[in-house]
């Protein structure tokens, strides 16, 4: 009663001042929209009345109109990737209904991008004898300069996070101390990070930062990539293959131990005359002949959920074997370039949420934006080597038709196919379209995943002693899964 009281009155004062100065008063549509937007108690949307004003404001062919528009879907799209993240347990579901780009998103942004400066002016660091540039290095230089019209609703974050992470440890303190400074709550910030750890601490204290990720620590699984192999041609005939499963690297690291053994046990037990030869050897200068000549060659995770050998076997052509213990950091899961159309993946776990198969019925990108529990199933590796041995008996047919997968995704495992992936998601934030589950379609294959709750593996405190015996910057930098959300 008391806002109906307070409109008459408006409006009356209004009539009176109409006859009082003896002139027609005019009421402006800015002002009418001022008034209806603070106390009108019709059924409208506060947002679509300020949206209309906003447009009296700026006028009707304005970006600045247009954009929040665009980025209204875009939240849409994107919020519930975000709320299904383990920091967000306990938030009202309430408190996501005023989410939305500020109306001063334009300054916001420069200004961030000037705070942020000082963070990309790291030296690219170097590893295994490649010297960059990184993923992103590359994402850096190839969208800092575009404006902000451009990302459809995200804030980018442009930061060296790698670089900073292994030459610049301490620098993290200062990265985090700048963005608690500057970020908002309820705007949707958009990162990409290469590195294990993923954002560390920052992710997890700010946790509207969509993080895609390469290293196994964010929201968006990415493609891990170092640099960019050739192809190199299969050989002639199957018989000129050497060893049936190949693994050449860095064989103490993480749970590769585990994983191996279990393997090469499987291999070498002879059930029903099948029988499969391996090697698994450290680094050697023939390396990528050795992988070459590979029926299969296994991509076991590193350090991180991922690992560079993943896509260095993809862009040699050659049939990969991701494995995994915790947690399934696969790229494009569900879609028509999922792994399950050119390889096989297996873990230590048997997950409930786990890789979903190919044209999944429900899936992230589906309207409903459901984060699918897939039935629980043996992802044992001992039944990975018997599928194997299965393969390699029906080689003819299923490994050539995993050969022509490979080959048919390899653009994507690249700097440049994984830059194009990043351009389509910010344009249609996880394929709403559907297009990403047609085959031959160019969309979106980028899929959201549950944010693992801790850095690279397992547990809270394993992961926590295991990331301060590789990086030990201190509890600032490290993410934990009993930090509570800012």
């Amino acid at each position: 009663m008391m806002l109906l009281s307070l409109v008459f009155c408006s409006l009356a004062w209004l009539a009176w001042a109409e006859i009082k100065l003896d002139k027609p008063y005019v009421v402006s549509d800015e002002t009418r929209a001022k008034i209806e937007a603070k106390y009108s108690t019709r059924n409208r949307d506060a947002e679509d009345i300020r949206m209309e004003l906003m447009k009296k404001l700026h006028g009707a062919d304005s970006g600045y109109v247009e954009l929040r528009e665009r980025a209204k879907a875009t939240y849409e799209q994107t919020l519930p990737c975000l709320r299904s993240a383990w920091m967000m347990d306990g938030r009202d579901p309430a408190d996501f209904a005023k989410w939305k780009l500020p109306d001063d998103a334009e300054q916001h942004f420069e200004e961030l991008k000037n705070v942020t400066a000082v963070f990309r002016q790291a030296p690219v660091h170097d590893y295994a004898g490649y010297a960059g540039p990184w993923l992103e290095n590359i994402f850096i230089k190839e969208f800092l300069d575009k404006p902000l019209s451009y990302f459809n609703g995200f804030i980018p974050i442009f930061i060296q996070w790698i670089d900073s992470q292994i030459l610049r440890g301490h620098h993290f303190d200062n990265i985090h101390k700048a963005l608690n400074r500057h970020l908002r709550g309820g705007v949707i910030y958009l990162a990409v990070s290469q590195g294990d750890v993923g954002l560390g601490k920052i992710g997890t204290a700010h946790p509207n930062i969509l993080v895609l990720s390469a290293g196994g620590f964010g929201h968006v699984p990415l493609p891990l990539v170092k640099g960019e192999l050739p192809h190199i041609p299969p050989p002639a005939s199957y018989s000129d293959f050497g060893a049936d499963i190949v693994f050449v690297g860095n064989t103490e690291q993480a749970s590769r131990p585990k994983m191996l053994n279990q393997i090469e046990a499987e291999a070498k037990r002879d059930a029903h005359g099948k029988k499969m030869s391996t090697k698994f050897t450290t680094g050697v200068p023939k390396w990528k002949e050795i992988m070459a000549t590979a029926m299969f060659n296994l991509a076991p995770r590193g350090y991180g959920r991922s690992t560079f050998r993943f896509a260095e076997i993809i862009q040699m052509g050659r049939v990969p074997v991701f494995l995994w213990d915790d947690v399934p950091w696969i790229p494009y899961a569900g879609t028509s370039i999922s792994i399950e159309t050119f390889g096989l993946q297996r873990g230590l776990s048997t997950q409930v949420e786990r890789v979903l198969p190919v044209g999944a019925k429900e899936n992230y990108h589906n309207a409903a934006h459901a984060i699918v529990k897939a039935a629980e199933a043996d992802v044992s590796l001992e039944k990975l080597v018997q599928r194997l041995k299965v393969i390699k008996q029906n080689k003819n047919n299923e490994y050539n038709a995993l050969e022509q997968g490979v080959k048919d995704v390899r653009h994507f495992y690249t700097y440049e196919g994984i830059m194009e992936q990043i351009d389509h998601f910010i344009t249609d934030p996880f394929d709403v379209k559907d297009r990403g589950t047609q085959k031959g379609v160019a969309g979106n294959y980028l899929r959201c995943t549950k944010h693992p709750r801790t850095e690279r593996c397992c547990d809270a405190v394993t992961a926590k002693t295991y990331a301060d015996s590789v990086h030990p910057y201190g509890d600032s930098f490290h993410a934990a899964a009993s930090i509570a959300p800012a």
